[in-house]
């Protein structure tokens, strides 16, 4: 990429400003799935831009390390009626002097008086356990998403509050974990985006579709060549 880390970082940032900026959808706000929220806490493209640069000059590769703080757009109404309340924690580390990043997603609703999640990640190519090209069939060489059981490893019967696969929350049961085995290494969908930025255009898209993709990144006031070609690769669409 011309302009290699800090371009790379800035239009990240610029991208992340775009969908924190967007309006929020005529959705109730009062339901639990978006009170539930208030659980974590949270962070903006600021904060996330300079967590990313920390990496910038550190030697060699820097595995993945998750920030802990969580990022919640505006929700999402879908067309059976559900509503979706996102929330998303990132991670960064350093591959080939440039930044690498992966995105855990996880979309809380409520249905019949219950609370539920299900959660992905977005992530760009897995390196092998050397930092170089993975050899066994665990690795994925190309940008991915996959489903997720939790943010992380959980012990069972815990009830820390956080994602859990499958998850329901009931404040007069306290929380409750109804844990399945979620495969998270196969199937991985590949994704059509080559940087940071495109991993979030990915994301958006995803959750918001198309049109909803358009009216967000609009909020974008001079979108690059290379990354308006890398939204029209993704999305299909012009801005």
């Amino acid at each position: 990429m011309s302009g290699g880390w800090s371009e790379a970082t800035k239009r990240f940032y610029d991208v992340m400003l775009a969908w924190e900026a967007s309006s929020p959808a005529d959705i109730d706000s009062t339901s639990p799935a978006d009170a539930y929220r208030n659980y974590f806490s949270r962070t903006n493209a600021q904060v996330l831009r300079k967590h990313l640069n920390e990496y910038e000059k550190a030697r060699g590769e820097v595995k993945i390390n998750y920030v802990q703080d969580c990022f919640l757009p505006a929700p999402i109404a879908t067309a059976d009626g559900l509503a979706l309340y996102p929330v998303v924690m990132f991670g960064f580390g350093k591959r080939d002097d440039m930044p690498n990043m992966n995105v855990r997603i996880v979309t809380y609703y409520e249905q019949d008086a219950r609370l539920y999640a299900s959660g992905w990640r977005f992530e760009l190519p897995d390196g092998g356990p050397d930092g170089g090209p993975g050899t066994g069939d665990h690795f994925h060489h190309f940008p991915h998403v996959q489903a997720i059981s939790s943010w992380q490893k959980i012990v069972d019967g815990s009830d820390d509050k956080g994602f859990h696969a499958p998850f329901w929350y009931d404040p007069d049961v306290n929380a409750g974990l109804n844990r399945r085995h979620v495969l998270e290494s196969r199937p991985a969908f590949p994704i059509p985006c080559t940087t940071p930025a495109g991993v979030i255009v990915c994301v958006i898209a995803a959750l918001y579709g198309s049109n909803g993709a358009r009216r967000i990144l609009e909020n974008y006031p001079a979108i690059p060549p290379p990354l308006l070609e890398e939204i029209r690769q993704i999305v299909r669409i012009d801005i």
